[in-house]
């Protein structure tokens, strides 16, 4: 069973970014999303590549268009291949440096990051870089990349640093409503201290969810 005690903690967030926008003015959007990514994973210390599909979740909002702030959650279910659940876990502050409307626009942000990874967890600051491109009406192209540039050592593993990616499509069928389709990547890079060897693990696949919008 996936561990989603993580997964759970979003739930407070999300309510209170819909109680807020309930009874704030036009200049604050807010938006929560549950995903499926169909991820493959791969770790050096796994010896294969293994499927490992599973559910994330996001939640963020944005004030007059300008600050912004959002989390996201993504696991990959490795209880079937006798490997502890990898949890990806992070928080951002971000702010929009070009902006035209709500779908058009470019951020930059600084955050926080959290990897559970073979039961060891790590954890540092993550760089953000986040856009959207309208094509249309209710529709756009998102994406997003973030820098892990020091995360803290875990277990035997020093050095640690990591990167993810992802970009897609999304549509927005009703004005609170969306579904998106997408594809995303995350790894980090690591040395082995106990064969001062450079390692690697991480988990490509594509995305596809829905959302709600304030």
């Amino acid at each position: 069973m996936l561990k989603n005690i993580k997964l759970a903690l979003f739930l407070p967030i999300w309510l209170v970014l819909a109680y807020t926008n309930a009874f704030a003015t036009d200049p604050v959007d807010a938006e929560t999303g549950i995903y499926w990514w169909a991820n493959d994973f791969e770790a050096d210390f796994s010896g294969s590549e293994i499927y490992a599909g599973a559910l994330g979740s996001s939640g963020e909002f944005w004030f007059d268009q300008k600050w912004g702030m959002g989390g996201q959650i993504y696991q990959s279910d490795l209880e079937e291949d006798n490997f502890d659940d990898t949890e990806l876990l992070n928080l951002d502050f971000k702010r929009r440096i070009f902006s035209l409307t709500d779908n058009t626009f470019l951020a930059l942000g600084l955050g926080w990051q959290d990897v559970n990874i073979d039961n060891e967890s790590s954890d540092g600051a993550r760089v953000l870089l986040e856009g959207r491109v309208g094509l249309g009406g209710v529709v756009y192209l998102y994406g997003q990349t973030a820098w892990f540039p020091e995360l803290d050592d875990f277990s035997n593993r020093s050095n640690v640093d990591g990167k993810e990616f992802e970009a897609g499509l999304s549509y927005d069928p009703l004005p609170f409503f969306s579904l998106r389709a997408g594809y995303r990547k995350f790894k980090i890079d690591y040395t082995n201290n106990k064969n001062d060897k450079d390692e690697s693990a991480g988990s490509t696949g594509f995305v596809i969810g829905a959302g709600f919008r304030w």
